[in-house]
């Protein structure tokens, strides 16, 4: 093994980290710039690889994140501090969640288990990696909660576990007859097959990962920051992230295709109650006094 590549996996061994992104880097830069020892390497060499990546037509988010990588493995596994010369420009992220009625004309369509992981991505939010390793451990038999560990991240996550979500999971299975890697070409190419049935444009994992996260946003801005795992800084000394996704969880937008009814009118009078901003609910809670008065 090269002996950056050496580093990145000792890098991920010894902090435990779940993602091989730092080894995919290595290798990078290895098959670029040759087989360097970690004190070889100087500014130059960076520069060099970011050329070489450019000129393989990669992004410049993506390379700048690989560089980054690279650094983090040179310094925490070798001790060595490199600098990283001038960065690429990156254009700023233009998000484009899925539109709901795309979701709801390939749901109408999609096998059970891609029914399966659309509904749970959508009130999740996770990457497409870890929606699949979620589905895996609690599809297809009685699911009383949903937590998962993010592999990008680290960040443990939870979230409420609604009546119609938890009937989709424990009535259907997810196929788990493939590793990982070729399970996520499975999701996608069935995406696209059933966006190309539906006659909707293609949308993929991450276009509803991003509006799942928007409209976690829409019902409450914390909800938001807690799904995306971007964290919640000092306040996540303060605050229960479950807590404050259970609140929000009533006024999140869903698609209609998810069943997502109410058991009885008090259901969802209760629930539309809890979509209403604060001044609309004093407004509704003084008039049902009233009314309530005579």
């Amino acid at each position: 093994m090269a002996y950056l590549t050496e580093l990145a996996a000792k890098h991920i061994r010894d902090n435990n980290l779940k993602g091989r992104t730092p080894i995919y880097s290595a290798s990078r830069f290895v098959r670029l710039l040759g087989d360097l020892k970690p004190e070889e390497i100087t500014e130059h060499h960076i520069t060099a690889y970011r050329q070489k990546c450019v000129e393989l037509g990669m992004s410049a988010r993506t390379i700048e994140t690989s560089i980054g990588n690279i650094a983090t493995v040179l310094r925490f596994a070798a001790g060595k501090q490199v600098t990283t010369g001038r960065r690429l420009r990156q254009n700023p992220p233009a998000p484009s969640p899925v539109e709901l009625s795309s979701i709801a004309a390939v749901y109408s369509i999609a096998p059970p288990w891609m029914r399966l992981w659309i509904a749970c991505t959508y009130w999740t939010g996770l990457r497409l990696a870890d929606s699949i390793e979620l589905l895996w451990s609690v599809s297809g038999k009685p699911c009383t909660q949903l937590r998962k560990s993010a592999g990008k991240t680290g960040r443990h996550h939870a979230w409420p576990l609604p009546s119609w979500l938890a009937k989709i999971v424990g009535e259907t299975a997810f196929p788990t007859g493939l590793c990982l890697e070729n399970t996520k070409k499975l999701v996608r190419a069935q995406l696209a097959l059933c966006c190309e049935s539906a006659n909707v444009p293609v949308w993929t994992p991450k276009n509803l990962r991003q509006r799942s996260i928007t409209e976690w946003s829409r019902a409450n801005a914390t909800a938001g920051a807690i799904v995306h795992g971007c964290g919640l800084g000092v306040l996540s000394h303060y605050l229960d992230p479950l807590q404050i996704l259970e609140s929000a969880a009533p006024r999140v937008r869903l698609p209609e295709c998810f069943g997502a009814t109410n058991s009885s009118g008090e259901d969802s009078l209760v629930a539309n109650f809890r979509r209403l901003d604060p001044g609309a609910q004093g407004l509704l809670t003084m008039t049902a006094e009233r009314l309530a008065a005579g």
